[in-house]
């Protein structure tokens, strides 16, 4: 394992300097720079929560909060009625599904009732253009698509929950990304929830049933034995982990029965796409030893080039890592890429009692976010970590957001941040269950060469509205000391299209970009 030097900042409420996925956000209309979409599961569209997805575009100046640049998508823009408690946005995607230089969003509406089926999952894709997404171009995939071999049971059944965990990356490096779709309740034989991945194959006219595959513990060529509840997919992250040019595949089985609680499956892509050969399945026990259970190892994923040496990282989330005396402290996991694929032995293991950093009580779930991006614009990716249920001032799930540095000798605690609404120049001031720090992305949304965060606080309560939900943007600075306030925007529905915030909304649950 890896001794991380940690010269700590003071602990409180620290908004000091330091700390994009390891390729840029989503860029919809080409402009260079790019753009995000903003997830409200519980939006209210037909007057019950059944969901929508705010796209929000950027100039040079930032992000635009005027109306004719943003777009609002619903399940109406893929010829369906929104049903009740849908999800529409549970999961988010962004690539280059078509390869024409446009980037394309895939939605993830997990609950989605399909021929009958119950909670049977759709996930729906809008394509790019030179004036942004375009509803008229889009696709809706289910488990009963024409040609989609995305169940084992041949079809979609209740409650598979397809779309929900969403990744988009280039599996078999023919310059068009592909999209990995977590099917979290699929039925493996006759065990439930076993979960599976199904995942499909960009083209010239996009996304197609063509060598469309589904992944699964004891598929073809795959060890390891499938179990009640494992819910293999219900995260998925897309990292080129052995630095060959084609993107590899983490998938997460966060209820799997190991003896610490969780497991992961990793999958490499090869010219005809993702393989079941060298694929790896790890658990925090064989990687550390003797952890409390249930770790939730798989949770949540970040993946980045934090030693700067060519190839991504993998930052696997166990939120419900214990320490001693602390349940559910939480912990992030990080394994470094090379030509032989992850490094399995000199890790990072980060957590709040390695870190030193906030009250770390009990189910504070450090981890329960990640995203990585370069936030100082020295090409080395920086990873943000989110505690959105941990506690700061005595405000209980006021949350906060850790930021780790990249250096050519991976990740440190050197500078290291710590951001919440109580930080000096955020806007917005501390308060219990918030759960700031619940959603994380990173983009460059000024194209100033230096990515920016989006923080989700989706339980924040705005304009009357309680659980409406907001997104702060914090700058990053090309050449700088990383993340600053200063210039900063905190976003909620009123901000955008989708116009009055209203109670549970839960704005900015799910980030894109």
């Amino acid at each position: 394992m890896r001794h991380p030097n940690l010269v700590l900042a003071s602990i409180g409420i620290l908004a000091a300097s330091l700390a994009a996925p390891a390729r840029g956000g989503g860029d919809f209309n080409g402009d260079g720079v790019e753009d995000v979409a903003i997830a409200t599961p519980n939006d209210r569209v037909i007057g019950v929560p059944v969901g929508s997805v705010t796209v929000m575009y950027s100039t040079q100046y930032g992000i635009s909060i005027f109306f004719s640049a943003q777009q609002l998508l619903t399940a109406f823009h893929f010829g369906l009625t929104p049903n009740l408690d849908d999800r529409f946005g549970e999961s988010l995607a962004i690539g280059d599904f078509d390869g024409d230089g446009f980037d394309d969003l895939a939605i993830g509406i997990p609950n989605r009732e399909v021929d009958g089926n119950v909670d049977a999952g759709a996930v729906g894709v809008v394509y790019g253009s030179a004036t942004g997404l375009d509803p008229d171009r889009h696709q809706l995939w289910t488990q009963d698509s024409p040609g989609i071999k995305g169940s084992t049971a041949g079809g979609s059944y209740s409650p598979d929950t397809f779309g929900y965990a969403l990744a988009a990356g280039d599996f078999n490096g023919d310059g068009r990304d592909d999209l990995a779709v977590g099917v979290p309740g699929e039925e493996t034989g006759a065990i439930t929830d076993a979960g599976a991945v199904a995942v499909l194959y960009g083209g010239k006219k996009g996304l197609s049933k063509k060598q469309n595959r589904l992944w699964y513990l004891e598929a073809a060529g795959i060890d390891g034995d499938p179990a009640v509840s494992d819910r293999l997919g219900r995260a998925l992250i897309a990292g080129d982990f052995d630095g060959d040019g084609r993107d590899d595949l983490a998938a997460g089985a966060p209820f799997a029965d190991t003896p610490a609680g969780g497991q992961v499956l990793v999958l490499f892509g090869s010219k005809k796409g993702i393989t079941a050969n060298d694929e790896i399945l790890l658990d925090p026990a064989g990687l550390a030893g003797v952890v409390d259970s249930p770790s939730f190892f798989g949770l949540k994923f970040a993946a980045g080039d934090f030693d700067d040496n060519g190839a991504d990282d993998l930052a696997i989330c166990a939120s419900g890592m214990g320490e001693p005396g602390i349940t559910s402290a939480g912990a992030v996991f990080v394994l470094y890429g090379g030509p032989a694929g992850l490094d399995l032995v000199d890790f990072d293991l980060w957590s709040q009692a390695i870190l030193a950093v906030g009250p770390n009580q009990p189910y504070d779930q450090f981890g329960d976010a990640a995203t990585a991006g370069d936030f100082d614009g020295n090409g080395i990716d920086d990873l943000a970590v989110g505690v959105p249920f941990g506690a700061l001032l005595g405000f209980e799930n006021a949350g906060f957001v850790v930021i780790l540095s990249g250096t050519v000798g991976g990740l440190t605690g050197t500078g290291l941040e710590l951001w919440s609404q109580g930080s000096a120049g955020v806007d917005g001031v501390e308060e219990g269950g918030e759960y700031f720090g619940r959603a994380l992305a990173s983009s460059d949304l000024d194209g100033d060469g230096a990515d920016d965060l989006l923080i989700g606080a989706p339980n924040e309560s705005t304009a009357g509205a309680a659980g409406c939900g907001v997104v702060h943007v914090l700058d990053g600075e090309l050449g700088g000391t990383g993340l600053t306030s200063t210039g900063n925007l905190i976003l909620n529905p009123g901000d955008t299209i989708d116009g009055t915030p209203q109670d549970g909304d839960s704005f900015g649950f799910t980030i894109g970009s």
